[in-house]
């Protein structure tokens, strides 16, 4: 019965890995990790058995296939896509709880962000998948890509700013408890376990910026113009943060308010 495992045990994880791809946000995240894995065991095989290597090609062709199959999700919204940060910016329903209005802010501005990015990912989809419909120039889909990778970029750092807000109103919680003789073992591990929800996070984010950065820059660049190369670091930073994100969301992590925190406004 489902529940009923030892936690740890193999069975354990494989309902947790059942239940984390019920949701379309969960299934993304293990995808994302092996498309990133695959292209970075291409780039090994290329390494040892020549860039034309059947092997080499195969896997860089399934990591491909998994990119574009990410793109579709996004094109289908759920929790991504137009839809949804449309309703957002609308109705600032992503704030997690957070009292701290600059946080509803960032979040709102991170939506208007994605609202220029996911049109041209769909431009630059249309151009990949139906070119007999939508053929843009190569010129123009580098042009496109770079600057939705610009507002990618932007959605990064605003949210980087907006996990700073909210360690600071943890803190401030955790202030208030103390001056009110009020942290109990319960609020101090549900604060604990929330700084470490926001240094994945956080990691997330940093592994997240380089990448965007470098797509922000002309295609033929070497990585970030420092003269290594592009393709591996790509799939290297790439990885790192899918597999970030992939732990947190299996071990229920994320940047939302704690429910059982009181409130700042009684302060």
């Amino acid at each position: 019965k489902m529940g009923e495992h030892k936690a740890g045990s193999v069975l354990w994880a494989l309902e947790k890995v059942v239940k984390m791809h019920e949701s379309v946000y969960g299934w993304d995240k293990t995808v994302k990790v092996s498309a990133y894995a695959l292209g970075l065991a291409s780039g090994y095989a290329a390494s040892v058995k020549g860039k034309g290597h059947p092997l080499a090609l195969g896997l860089a062709e399934a990591g491909s296939h998994l990119g574009m199959h990410r793109v579709c999700e996004r094109l289908a919204g759920g929790p991504f896509g137009l839809p949804a940060e449309l309703d957002n910016l609308l109705n600032a329903r992503w704030t997690g709880g957070w009292e701290d209005r600059v946080i509803a802010r960032c979040v709102q501005l991170q939506s208007m962000s994605m609202l220029v990015y996911y049109p041209l990912e769909h431009l630059l989809w249309a151009n990949a998948a139906v070119p007999s419909l939508c053929k843009l120039s190569p010129k123009a889909a580098d042009a496109a890509s770079r600057v939705s990778c610009f507002f990618w970029s932007l959605w990064i750092l605003i949210d980087m700013y907006a996990v700073s807000r909210r360690y600071a109103e943890l803190e401030r919680i955790r202030a208030m408890l103390v001056r009110r003789g009020g942290l109990t073992p319960q609020m101090r591990e549900a604060i604990a376990r929330k700084r470490v929800d926001l240094c994945f996070h956080l990691f997330r984010l940093i592994f997240f910026l380089p990448n965007a950065v470098h797509w922000t820059l002309p295609s033929d660049s070497t990585y970030l113009k420092t003269g290594l190369p592009a393709r591996q670091l790509i799939h290297i930073f790439g990885l790192a943060e899918a597999l970030t994100g992939w732990i947190g969301f299996f071990q229920g992590r994320g940047p939302s308010r704690p429910a059982c925190l009181p409130s700042l406004k009684s302060e």
